[in-house]
């Protein structure tokens, strides 16, 4: 039977109407792999959480810092003898002596320490600060290495210290 001109069945030729087909089981594969990746990246946060924990907490240097350690920094060819004195409130004295020429320089400075980032960190009243890193070689000797400084000419002075 031939069909009329004007007739027309539904979706003979009407695209438009279509439903997309759908593959079934990409859902679940999609949430199984996201819920992967979301878990990889909550150990490897855990982990990485951890491990600065156990860092920060096996520093011994906040707790061996406190007391008074004596060495000698060399400035242009010029000794300088000092005791660095780290008091538990988070004080700090500086007593240092130099001879330049025939004039002895004593010299004392106080301010503020504290351990933050690996670092010994040193604000004196005076408006200066000083960042340092330490070894330790035992209990009571400590290498100490100037990173930073407000006098750039003593950014990478190192002494050894000894408690007093």
């Amino acid at each position: 039977m031939a069909r009329s001109r004007g007739t027309r069945r539904r979706h003979d030729d009407d695209d438009d109407e279509d439903r997309p087909i759908r593959k079934k089981g990409n859902t679940a594969v999609v949430v199984l792999a996201a819920s992967a990746v979301v878990g990889l990246l909550l150990v490897c946060l855990l982990a990485c959480g951890i491990g600065a924990a156990v860092t920060l907490l096996s520093d011994p240097t906040p707790a061996r810092l406190p007391g008074s350690w004596s060495g000698r920094f060399v400035m242009g060819n010029v000794p300088l003898d000092v005791t660095y004195t780290f008091n538990t409130d988070g004080t700090f004295r500086e007593q240092g002596f130099m001879v330049v020429g025939r004039r002895a320089i004593n010299n004392v400075t106080d301010g503020r320490w504290r351990y933050r980032n690996g670092q010994i960190e040193i604000d004196w009243n005076r408006g200066t600060f000083e960042r340092a890193t330490v070894t330790w070689v035992d209990e009571n000797t400590m290498n100490y290495r100037i990173v930073d400084h407000s006098q750039a000419a003593q950014i990478g002075l190192t002494t050894t210290f000894r408690r007093q």
